[in-house]
């Protein structure tokens, strides 16, 4: 709750907003792994790139 409070969100609204994080960062994940399985590495490295800016953001 302090941390809901903290953010000016109710309890439910974070809950939310943390599981729409997560989910992000696992489809992010399993695309990349996705990617560098099948050799394409620019298109890998640049899900990284826009990965390594989504955390910035949200810092």
């Amino acid at each position: 709750m302090l941390l809901a409070r903290s953010r000016g969100l109710s309890a439910n609204r974070l809950v939310e907003v943390l599981s729409a994080r997560a989910l992000a960062a696992w489809d992010t994940e399993n695309h990349f792994r996705a990617m560098a399985a099948t050799g394409h590495v620019e298109e890998a490295l640049a899900i990284l790139d826009r990965l390594d800016a989504e955390d910035q953001r949200t810092s």
